[in-house]
């Protein structure tokens, strides 16, 4: 039987997953680092909001109720 693999989270490179404009105009970004730390960041004015999840699924949930309505 072949061993797990394993992740590191030092080896693990933050990549942007999704960008979606929202019906405010505002861009909305999903960064994340594969199954660490994930963050939703809202970009209004100039601004940066940063919410951070520990892991992928909230995030991606938040994501999808949120800002990927159609």
């Amino acid at each position: 039987m072949s061993k797990r693999k394993q992740y590191h989270k030092s080896n693990c490179d933050n990549t942007v997953q999704a960008i979606v404009t929202d019906a405010l105009g505002r861009k909305v970004i999903l960064v994340g680092k594969h199954a660490f730390e994930w963050s939703i960041i809202l970009e209004k004015e100039g601004r940066l909001v940063i919410t951070t999840f520990p892991n992928r699924k909230q995030a991606v949930d938040m994501f999808n109720n949120k800002y990927k309505k159609k």
